[in-house]
């Protein structure tokens, strides 16, 4: 039961996050927006672990692990994806973000030397058709030229940088 409570509490942040993402834009830049929500998340982390008696000591590996981790998963993807979403909507953005499920596949071989079944290939692509079927209506003609272009690429190299910080999770867990 315990994990159908993780699942949903995840499907619900991150679904709340690109509305999020939306109101922050243009309030201040996107590197200020990441700093103030994961500074918040950080400083709400350690009371969580100083009220429950979970230890923060970490040696120096684990320290560069996690600097790693957090640049690539929660710091340089997050700011990619606010400038992402500067130049086109929210729905757009996550579409083209949802290809992080390939590129998770992809990086896997690559880095892990894992291999996956088609059915998680298909499960991928209609994951992002479903995605993309649901925003449709935010990918009329409006959203052309240079700085679409440009938020795309943001978004894509943002779920790329995630891509890599989920393959490097796995390998230094």
């Amino acid at each position: 039961m315990i994990n159908v409570g993780l699942y949903s509490a995840t499907i619900l942040v991150w679904g709340f996050s690109w509305y999020a993402i939306e109101l922050q834009i243009g309030v201040v830049p996107p590197e200020v927006s990441v700093a103030y929500r994961f500074g918040l998340a950080g400083l709400i982390q350690m009371a969580w672990c100083l009220l429950t008696g979970v230890s923060l000591r970490m040696d120096a590996r684990q320290h560069l692990n996690c600097a790693l981790l957090g640049l690539m998963i929660f710091g340089a993807n997050l700011v990619l994806v606010y400038y992402a979403s500067e130049r086109l909507p929210s729905g757009l953005v996550s579409v083209v973000f949802s290809m992080i499920t390939i590129a998770n596949i992809i990086n896997g071989r690559v880095f892990l030397g894992r291999t996956s079944p088609p059915v998680v290939w298909l499960a991928s692509i209609l994951g992002i058709v479903g995605i993309a079927l649901m925003f449709g209506d935010d990918a009329d003609g409006a959203h052309t030229g240079i700085a679409a272009l440009t938020g795309a690429g943001f978004a894509l190299v943002g779920a790329y940088l995630a891509s890599l910080g989920n393959v490097y999770a796995i390998k230094v867990q």
